[in-house]
């Protein structure tokens, strides 16, 4: 009897004509190593868990849901709607882009954020961010947002052009004009 080569089952394994799997939710799945689902709509889903490496969610919706242990390592949430969203414990985003993602009125009371770029993202509203480190707010809507609770000191923060207004609450001794961010006209 003869072997047949592996790279020859693997060739047939992903050929088109071969019957391909059922898709899987990504909430399901307590890994997910770069998936790509750009523009989903997780919404009827309870809640986000899992680990979530160098995948790609950007514009995806997650408006209202509760992520609870659920990490995102590198990943693209890029115009993400995440209004509402309560991010609870063991929450964590490591070098993740969140440019443009509606953060609009999220608890971030168990979010660990680290090396995040929220540039453009409108964080009106937001409230319990405390553990930040290595963040670009460049452009973003603080408008009414709390960040009176982030840990001190606020070091490699980058915040040129954020918006903020008079509801705006900022840690003791924070200048925000200092820092580059601009009151609301």
């Amino acid at each position: 009897m003869k072997a047949i080569p592996l790279v020859l089952l693997s060739v047939v394994a992903l050929a088109p004509w071969a019957e391909a799997a059922a898709p899987i939710n990504p909430l399901d799945i307590p890994k997910y190593v770069r998936e790509w689902f750009s523009g989903h709509d997780f919404t009827g889903k309870p809640k986000v868990t899992g680990n979530y490496h160098q995948s790609r969610l950007n514009g995806t919706n997650f408006q209202g849901m509760k992520f609870t242990d659920a990490s995102f390592e590198q990943c693209d949430l890029a115009g993400a709607n995440m209004k509402g969203a309560v991010f609870g414990p063991g929450t964590n985003f490591y070098r993740c882009t969140m440019n443009g993602a509606n953060l609009e009125g999220v608890n971030f009371a168990g979010a660990h954020i680290n090396s995040v770029n929220f540039r453009g993202a409108d964080l009106r509203g937001s409230k319990n961010l405390v553990d930040v480190k290595r963040a670009n707010f460049q452009r973003a809507d603080l408008r009414g947002a709390d960040l009176s609770k982030m840990k001190q000191p606020m070091v490699d923060l980058e915040w040129d052009d954020a918006i903020y207004d008079a509801k705006t609450k900022f840690p003791a001794g924070f200048d925000p004009v200092k820092a580059g961010a601009k009151a609301a006209q």
